[in-house]
Formats: C-alpha cells, structure tokens, sequence
C-alpha cells in the first residue's frame, strides 16, 4: 500500500510539475495568437521554470509592444533600437518566423525615415527567413 501511496504520489507531482505549466504556456500563446491582452501579474507559474519562461514572455511582449508604440509615435530612434534587440535576440536562438518579423519591422522603420537602401535590405531578409518556414 506504501508503495502505490508513493507512486500516486510521484505521478501527481510529474503532473503538477510538467503536464500543468505546458497547458499553462499554450493558454498563453492562445491568447497571444488571439491578439488577447494578457496581465501576466494575474498569472501564477506553477514552477519556477514556468515562472522564468513567463519573465521572459512578458518582457518579449513589452519590447514588442514599446516597439509599435514607438513606431506609431514616430520615435523611430527608439522603435529601431528595440527591433534591432528583438532581432539579436531572435538571431540568437535561430527562429526563423521571429527573424523575419523583426526584419520586416526595420524594413517598415527605414522606410519611414527615407532609408530605402537599408529598407530594401531588411524586407529581403525578411524574405529569406519567411521562405525558410
């Protein structure tokens, strides 16, 4: 009986431990995807590597965020140094679709400043990744 009552236990906390925090992160980029707002202070990690993966997208969220703000208030000083953060880091981890969105918003920024070169440049890249997917 020792036995079973240990085992229940182990698979209870397998349970808490893995299966609970990866519904939890596809909940989130549900609502990501749904263009939903998320108050990631109402979200409680269910371990502490949930909580370190939710730092992390809430802070890719809010360089996003600052990013098209800045872009849309035409800061495009600040605007460009933020993608140019998101690319690098995207970069970094080779994420192909993450690359060529951040490509495709340096495109949109030097456009907007009458960069065309550099502009030219950055959609291309963004071509290219977006044909890697």
């Amino acid at each position: 009986f020792a036995f079973l009552l240990m085992f229940s236990y182990l698979v209870y906390s397998l349970i808490n431990n893995i299966i609970v925090p990866i519904n939890q992160l596809r909940e989130i980029c549900v609502k990501v995807i749904n263009n939903e707002e998320i108050d990631f202070s109402q979200v409680h990690a269910h371990s502490f590597d949930m909580e370190i993966l939710l730092k992390a997208f809430s802070n890719l969220l809010d360089i996003f965020q600052s990013g098209y703000d800045s872009f849309v208030n035409q800061d495009y000083t600040k605007s460009r140094a933020l993608f140019l953060n998101s690319l690098n880091l995207f970069q970094s981890v080779n994420h192909a679709n993450n690359i060529a969105v951040s490509e495709n918003n340096l495109g949109c920024i030097e456009l907007s400043t009458g960069n065309f070169q550099s502009s030219d440049y950055h959609y291309n890249q963004s071509i290219k990744y977006y044909s890697l997917l």
